[in-house]
């Protein structure tokens, strides 16, 4: 008996302009030639192929109208053609602020990526995506401040009353940009950015383990990621 050949592997690119859909399409072809590149003018067009499955779609089109159709892909091919995880979606858009990624994250993609940016950014951002992570560079960029400012043992100024110690950070509000993050979840969103554990986190912030624990699901949870890799690998992505 002849086993069934494996499905290819293949980045969708949805683009309602034929032009600039063509040109990307051929453009990511010639730079990553272990998958297909099949350009669609609309999420619709995708049919499941037995013989391709999509390990990505990119998604051309404004950030409000991406999050609708995000929502309406994700209810109507919740795998990739086969018996394969969800298709990551990455959302090429004009809009490239937090305010943007927030929207697209709540959305389900798994990143955004300004439509003015190179087609190295593009092809590496694809890579992150299909590689499982995630790539999102502006949602934490306002988090900088206070990261740069706990690197160098400054005092961080969170709106709360002073207190001598780091326990004294509430959860008001941060004013860092990063969608929902008190000031306390944002100082540990920098220690998961430089990898330490969570004992290590208490140590640093004067907190018990558990607390460190707590306010790591949190992150994780609000950020929708799975893990703490793809929270360090979200904050550690450098502005373009």
């Amino acid at each position: 008996m002849h086993s069934s050949p494996r499905p290819k592997p293949a980045i969708l690119v949805v683009d309602a302009h034929e032009l600039s859909r063509a040109l990307l399409t051929e453009a990511l072809a010639t730079r990553l030639d272990a998958v297909d590149v099949i350009g669609l003018a609309s999420p619709d067009a995708w049919r499941a192929d037995a013989t391709v499955v999509a390990r990505l779609a990119i998604f051309c089109m404004p950030a409000q109208a991406g999050a609708a159709a995000a929502e309406r892909w994700t209810r109507e091919h919740p795998d990739g053609g086969t018996s394969e995880p969800a298709v990551p979606l990455l959302l090429l858009c004009e809009e490239d602020d937090a305010r943007a990624e927030c929207r697209a994250l709540a959305a389900g993609f798994k990143g955004l990526i300004s439509s003015e940016a190179s087609l190295e950014l593009l092809v590496a951002a694809a890579r992150v995506i299909m590689a499982g992570g995630i790539y999102f560079p502006q949602l934490v960029s306002a988090a900088a401040p206070l990261v740069a400012a706990q690197d160098a043992g400054a005092p961080i100024d969170t709106g709360a009353p002073r207190r001598a110690d780091a326990a004294a950070v509430t959860d008001a509000p941060s004013p860092a940009g990063t969608p929902a993050l008190t000031a306390r979840e944002t100082l540990v969103l920098a220690e998961l950015r430089r990898g330490h554990s969570n004992k290590v986190i208490a140590r640093a912030l004067n907190m018990s383990e558990n607390t460190a624990k707590m306010h790591v699901r949190r992150i994780l949870a609000k950020l929708r990621v799975r893990n703490r890799t793809e929270a360090a690998v979200l904050v550690n992505t450098p502005r373009q």
